[in-house]
Order: structure tokens, then sequence, then C-alpha cells
């Protein structure tokens, strides 16, 4: 059952209605104003006021000057009309009788979206309860439980990351995977294609979760710049670093030299000079204290960019370390294709072509 996700108005709307009480009170909280609108409904604050004037225009909300709560400034604060608390009533009403199925570990079960904080147990505003159903109509019960007991600092955006069903005999792989993570470096997962680059990627993505702070993009060959840096953008404001949330905001089409690149899984199709700058931009996050995994099967790209690289053979980790290090056990092997060859088993047959 397909569950379609809430326009940019209909978020407003629903996050509105819960601070309705405060439309006459001379102090109110900082969820009203623009940022904490942006924060709310998870879009960039400095998007809000476009939004915000379309709703005053249409009669929906109203827009006035009061005092924060914590701030000593008066700030532009919204509350909804009675134009707008109505529609809201009836777009929750008409939210709260739709089917969905709670996933809870093995189980599942078809309820009402109207009836998850009594399933769940989780008090969860009734907006974000809607916000966390899949495009495919399910609420995961541990994943919502999870971003809940996030602790404060450390921010996840995995919407992108697949759920690992069978991870049978691979805790090597992982284990060895996450030992990276603290050491500041970049992580490539080599191997061939469907050998399990992407299942360990995102099984890597577990452990760490409320830990640190993490963005997980799957990125394919007609990723564009703004759906990748759009995502990012919004990942890296909620760590209140909002410099590329006002870049994205202040112009019409991003441009590769501004800021970072657009990123691909292969890196096909990127110019030198792109090519470049991705480096730039991941060695320049490392040395800021992250940790980079990348999973290719593109020898160049690994190469080039990392420092650290794993290769995966026959469902388990070869051989992982430095290339240099990795390098140097493999035989003398001088090229990267010569040393994979190696560590996957040798050289392979060509493909008998007499059919042809």
């Amino acid at each position: 059952m397909a569950f379609q996700p809430l326009t940019v108005q209909d978020r407003i709307l629903l996050h509105l209605m819960d601070y309705q009480n405060f439309s006459d009170k001379y102090e109110v909280p900082a969820q009203v104003t623009q940022r904490g609108i942006g924060e709310a409904i998870e879009i960039a604050w400095s998007n809000v006021p476009r939004a915000m004037k379309k709703l005053v225009t249409d009669g929906l909300v109203e827009e006035k000057s009061a005092r924060i709560k914590g701030d000593k400034r008066k700030k532009k604060a919204y509350f909804l009309t009675h134009k707008g608390y109505s529609q809201a009533l009836t777009l929750k009403q008409d939210l709260a009788s739709r089917t969905l199925v709670m996933v809870d570990g093995e189980a599942h079960k078809e309820i009402a979206v109207g009836d998850l904080a009594r399933e769940t147990g989780l008090s969860f505003a009734f907006l974000s309860f809607v916000m966390k159903i899949g495009t495919d109509g399910k609420f995961d019960v541990a994943r919502a439980k999870a971003v809940g007991a996030t602790p404060a600092g450390v921010v996840e955006a995995i919407e992108g990351a697949p759920v690992v069903k069978n991870f049978v005999g691979r805790d090597s792989e992982l284990s060895q995977l996450l030992s990276v993570v603290g050491s500041n470096q970049v992580a490539v997962v080599w191997g061939v294609a469907g050998v399990g680059k992407s299942t360990l990627a995102a099984k890597s993505v577990e452990p760490l979760r409320g830990k640190r702070s993490i963005w997980y993009a799957r990125l394919r060959t007609w990723s564009n710049l703004g759906g990748v840096l759009l995502p990012f953008a919004r990942f890296l404001g909620k760590l209140r670093r909002t410099k590329l949330l006002h870049y994205l905001s202040s112009t019409k089409q991003p441009a590769v030299g501004d800021l970072a690149p657009i990123l691909k899984e292969d890196f096909e199709g990127i110019d030198a000079v792109a090519s470049r700058q991705i480096k730039d931009l991941l060695h320049s996050f490392v040395a800021r204290g992250g940790t980079v995994f990348l999973t290719s099967h593109i020898l160049e790209i690994v190469e080039r960019l990392s420092t650290h690289i794993g290769v995966i053979a026959d469902g388990r980790i070869v051989a992982q370390g430095r290339i240099e290090e990795v390098r140097a056990g493999a035989q003398g092997k001088g090229t990267l294709e010569e040393l994979f060859i190696e560590l996957v088993g040798g050289e392979r047959p060509a493909a008998d072509l007499d059919w042809l």
C-alpha cells in the first residue's frame, strides 16, 4: 500500500496545529519561528519564508511579532487562522483513518495511522509519526525508536539505507570495516558487481546509530547535482552547519566549482576538474575528523580516492589495509588490476566466443 509523502504546506499546517494554544500568548516557543518550522518539517529554514508567504496570502496562517522563549529579541511567529486550523484538522482526520503496515521485528500488523501512538508506545507528535511512514506504507518501529533515542548533537539521515535481512557469515568483514571508523580515513569496499558491497555498507550503519552522525546516500549514474546536494545540505543543517543551505537557497542553479561537486556511484561522465574537486572534498572532510565508506568496482577510483581498502571475493574480505600495504602483500603485483586478480584467485579464462 503506497503512502504519498506530505506536501510542505500540509506539514506546516500539521506542525502549527500543535502550537495553536500559544496564539494569544506574549511569549511563544521557538517551534513557531521560521527556523523552528524548518527544522520540524525538515526543509531548509531559509526556504520557509516563501512557503509561509503563500499560506498567509491564502488566509491559512497569520504572522505575528512575538517574544521567543530563551531569546531576548522579538521574531516573526506563525499561527493558524480559523480557516487554517479547520483545514489542518480535516487533513489530520483523513490521515489518521488511513491504514499502514506496522513492522515490529518479524511481526507485520495492519493498523490505522491514528493508532500508531497506542500500538508503539512512542510519544511522538502526529506529524512526526506520519513523516516516518515509508512510501511503501510501512512504519518501522525499531527505526523510529532508534531515531527517537538519538542523543543531542548526533544526526541521522539514513532513509536511503536498505534494510538488511540476511547477513550470515560476514561478521569478520563488518568488524574490519568498522575498525576504520574513528581513524579519519576514506575506506573503499572494492569488489566486482553483485559481490555484496552495498549490503556490507548498509549493515555498517546499524552499529553506528546513536553514536555518531550518519548520512547515507545511494548515488546513481543519473543522480544530478541538486538531488545530491539538497539532502546533504539538510543533513548539515541539522548539525547547525548552514552554509550549504544558504548557498542552495540563494542560487537557482548550483555550480560545481562553487561547492560540493556532483557525486555519482561510479563517477562516470565527470570531467577531470570535477573529479579532482571530488577528491579534495572527501579528503577535506576526512581532515576535519570524518570517515568515508565508498564502495566501487572501478579500480581507478579506488586508487585515486582511498587511503585504506578492503577487497571482497566470494563473500569475504580477502585483504584489508592501506593500499601500499595490501599491494606489498600481493606477491609484487604492480597495477591495481593485477593486484585484484591476484587477490581474487588468479587469471580467469576468457569467455568462449564460438557461439558468435
